[in-house]
């Protein structure tokens, strides 16, 4: 996996991170100064270069849309926060799902 260091190299007291990726697998991650796991990317469709990540041997849910997400968070008793924000250049509908020690993001990429 390809890895970029990003360090505080004007000094302001920046914390580094680190940033993994495999275009190949579908997947990116982030790690903090300490180099641990910040945030896991999964993308599901093929975009910016990366293919779909193989999630079909996953416990990992996919949703179609974000309502279907809200519904099954709502079904579930998961807290949520929602909203809009540009992605891959077009404006998308963002939901995440508030864990405890966790969260995770997924936008409503309109695959259907």
């Amino acid at each position: 996996m390809e890895v970029n260091y990003e360090f505080d190299r004007s000094h302001e007291n920046i914390p580094d991170s680190y940033w993994v990726k495999s275009e190949e697998e579908g997947v990116q991650m982030t790690f903090d100064e300490r180099q641990q796991v910040k945030t896991i990317f999964l993308h599901v469709i093929e975009d910016e270069g990366f293919s779909p990540a193989n999630l079909t041997e996953s416990d990992i849910d996919i949703f179609s849309t974000k309502n279907e997400a809200a519904a099954y968070a709502s079904k579930n008793h998961i807290t949520t926060s929602e909203g809009q924000a540009e992605l891959f250049g077009v404006e998308r509908d963002w939901i995440r799902f508030e864990h405890a020690e966790y969260n995770v993001h997924g936008c409503d990429l309109n695959i259907m």
